[in-house]
C-alpha cells in the first residue's frame, strides 16, 4: 500500500519537477516589469491586452504593470531612468534621443508601417497629394507629421515650398481642420486619425487620407525599447517579456473580435467603436512589412532609412545605425492569420 501511495507521488511530482528543471524562471516570485506606453489607452495599444489578460505573461514567471504614457519621448526618459523597464516609442523619437547620447535602443518593432498620415478636406480641393500645393496644413512644431513632411513632399515629387505651414497648439489642429480654416493636417493612424472618421461622419465633412507609406515613407512606427542598462544586466528576463508580449500579439492579430472584447472589458470608460477601429488601423501597420522571423524583428535598412530621415529633418548629430537596435532578444513568433 505504501509502495502504491509512494509511486502516485512520484507520477505527480515528476512532471512539476521536470518542468520547473526546464523552466527555471517558474518555481519563485514572479519578477515585477513596468512596460510604460508612449500615450493614454487607445486603439494599437490593444495588441498588449491578450499577454496580460491570458496568462501569456504568468506562464514566464512575470507580472507586469503596464502604465500609461505622456509622449514619445517621455516614455524614452522613464525607460533611461528606470521608471520603466520597457517602454512604448515612436522610432523617429529614439533616434531623436540617440542623438542626444542618450543609451536606450529598440528591442523590437511593434508597427512594422509608420503611421504619419495626411488628412485633408477634398470639399477644398484636395484629391490627390500633389493638390496640398498651395494648400494650407495645420499642426505644431514638434508633430512627427510636420517633421516629416518635407521628406513625404520629396518622395512624392511635391514642391513643399508650396505648402502654407500653419503653427498651431498640437490640441489645436483637429477643430482647425474640421471648420475648414486649414485644408489638411498630420495624424497617426491606429491613434488620433479614429476620432476624425466619426466627426467628419457627424459633420457631413468628405475627408481624404494620404498614408505617408504609400508614398514610400519605410520608417518604423512604434516599437519597445530598453536602456542599454537593462539590456546588459537583465537580458533573459527582456527574453521572457518580448516572448509572452509577441505571442499575445499574435493571437490578438489571430482572434480580433475576441481579443476587442477583452479590451473593452479591460477599459470600460474606453469608446467601443473607438478602439475597434484604432485596432483594425493598427493591425494594417503591424501585418504589412513583418520581418521573415515573425514579430518584433527589425531590418537594418529599414532603420537606416528611419535614422537618414529623422536626421536630415531635424538637422541633428549623426547616429550609428547598430546602436538603435538589437534583435537579439526576440522570439520568432508569426500569426496564423495571413492578412
Amino acid at each position: 500500500m505504501k509502495m502504491g501511495v509512494r509511486r502516485l507521488l512520484m507520477v505527480l511530482l515528476i512532471p512539476g519537477l521536470l518542468f520547473s528543471f526546464l523552466n527555471p524562471a517558474m518555481g519563485k516570485e514572479p519578477d515585477k516589469l513596468t512596460f510604460g506606453l508612449n500615450y493614454i489607452w487607445y486603439g494599437v495599444h490593444g495588441y498588449f491586452i491578450p499577454a496580460l489578460k491570458l496568462g501569456f505573461y504568468k506562464e514566464v514567471n512575470l507580472d507586469v504593470d503596464i502604465k500609461r504614457g505622456y509622449g514619445s519621448g517621455d516614455a524614452i526618459k522613464r525607460a533611461l531612468i528606470g521608471q520603466a523597464d520597457i517602454a512604448l516609442t515612436d522610432l523617429n523619437s529614439l533616434v531623436v534621443a540617440r542623438s542626444q547620447g542618450v543609451q536606450v535602443k529598440a528591442i523590437g518593432v511593434l508597427e512594422n508601417l509608420p503611421p504619419h498620415c495626411v488628412i485633408a478636406r477634398r470639399d477644398h480641393g484636395i484629391k490627390t497629394l500633389k493638390d496640398l500645393e498651395g494648400k494650407t496644413f495645420g499642426g505644431a512644431k514638434t508633430d512627427g507629421n510636420v517633421i516629416m513632411l518635407p521628406t513625404l513632399c520629396e518622395l512624392a515629387g511635391i514642391d513643399f515650398q508650396k505648402i502654407k505651414l500653419v503653427t498651431v497648439d498640437s490640441q489645436a489642429k483637429d477643430p482647425l481642420l474640421l471648420t475648414g480654416k486649414v485644408d489638411a493636417i498630420g495624424q497617426f493612424q491606429a491613434g488620433g486619425a479614429t476620432r476624425y472618421k466619426k466627426a467628419a461622419l457627424r459633420e457631413n465633412i468628405d475627408l481624404v487620407w494620404f498614408p505617408y507609406f504609400k508614398y514610400g515613407f519605410k520608417a518604423y512606427g512604434l516599437s519597445l525599447v530598453a536602456s542599454e542598462k537593462m539590456i546588459a544586466e537583465k537580458p533573459e528576463l527582456l527574453k521572457r517579456f518580448l516572448a509572452a508580449t509577441y505571442k499575445g500579439v499574435a493571437w490578438a492579430l489571430d482572434n480580433p473580435e475576441k481579443t476587442v472584447k477583452m479590451y473593452t472589458d479591460f477599459r470600460p470608460e474606453m469608446d467601443k467603436d473607438d478602439l475597434q477601429d484604432g485596432f483594425n488601423d493598427g493591425r494594417n501597420l503591424i501585418m504589412p512589412g513583418m520581418h521573415p522571423n515573425g514579430l518584433g524583428w527589425l531590418d537594418r535598412e529599414r532603420v537606416k532609412f528611419t535614422v537618414d530621415v529623422t536626421i536630415k529633418a531635424q538637422e541633428l548629430k549623426p547616429v550609428k545605425v547598430e546602436e538603435m537596435f538589437t534583435n537579439e532578444l526576440l522570439p520568432r513568433i508569426k500569426p496564423v492569420s495571413k492578412q
